[in-house]
């Protein structure tokens, strides 16, 4: 589970994001707010957004110089749902509850091997 990002992977992740789907946000862009904005979403469903967004005809219209706006964006992310902060912790305990999460944190108990029956111990 990746966490949810906090507001400086968010501001990271958004430019990177329309990058990666082909399109930019341009220098002007209020990077800032979207980052604010989009407290508690996860980076999937930040990606969902601009791939849902960045349709074939859109896409079209920003290579004709259309460009990308806030509001534009704010559309597409009111479809999508947020993570509380309270499911984010509840997930992450129960994440860390997980056997592979124990074994990558160390934190795994192991279980002391039963002799095999028939087998002497020397």
């Amino acid at each position: 589970m990746v966490p949810v990002p906090d507001y400086a992977s968010r501001r990271t992740l958004w430019p990177g994001l329309f990058e990666r789907h082909g399109a930019s946000l341009g220098t002007n862009f209020d990077l800032t707010t979207l980052a604010h904005i989009t407290d508690g979403y996860t980076s999937g469903a930040m990606d969902m957004v601009v791939r849902s967004m960045l349709t074939r005809r859109r896409l079209e219209r920003f290579m004709a110089g259309e460009k990308i706006t806030l509001p534009e964006i704010l559309q597409w992310l009111c479809k999508v749902d947020t993570l509380s902060r309270e499911q984010d912790e509840n997930l992450r305990k129960w994440q860390d509850k997980t056997p592979a999460m124990a074994a990558i944190k160390g934190t795994a108990k192991v279980k002391a091997k039963k002799p095999e029956k028939g087998v002497k111990k020397k």
